[in-house]
């Protein structure tokens, strides 16, 4: 079984032969999230030709603030008493579904070019862009 890296590290601290339980679910689609990161590096590009400066984690986390993707917590504050904090929703497959991801990926497009950083569609990146997400529909996920 091959292990994504993020879990090796996780997985290397069990003796060898150890029994574990594993649960296995089929993921949402691997071909759309690789694809939705992968526009959201040409975006983060895009952006970067312009007046500003992103990567794609923080573009991730700014389309999760402007559609509410986040709950808010409490924390405490040593000095100041209770706080709250963005905790950020997932969008693994466990916690969206197809059509839900479908509509964040587009909605990424979509918010970015309208309110972060409208001349990305004017970036030599948008047409593969604009592919990108023509190819992440849920009716493809065959």
């Amino acid at each position: 079984m091959r292990v994504y890296a993020r879990f090796a590290d996780d997985l290397s601290t069990f003796p060898r032969g150890e029994r574990l339980r594993v649960v296995v679910d089929l993921d949402r689609n691997g071909k759309f999230s690789a694809l939705y990161h992968l526009m959201l590096g040409r975006l983060a590009r895009a952006i970067n030709r312009g007046p500003a400066s992103t990567n794609i984690n923080t573009l991730k986390k700014w389309v999760k603030l402007k559609r509410g993707w986040f709950d808010l917590v409490d924390v405490q504050h040593p000095t100041l008493g209770t706080m709250q904090a963005i905790d950020y929703k997932s969008t693994a497959f466990a916690k969206m579904g197809e059509e839900e991801f479908h509509r964040f990926a587009v909605d990424t497009c979509d918010l970015i070019r309208a309110e972060l950083a409208p001349w990305v569609s004017q970036s030599p990146e948008w047409a593969e862009i604009a592919g990108i997400i023509a190819t992440i529909a849920p009716e493809d996920a065959a």
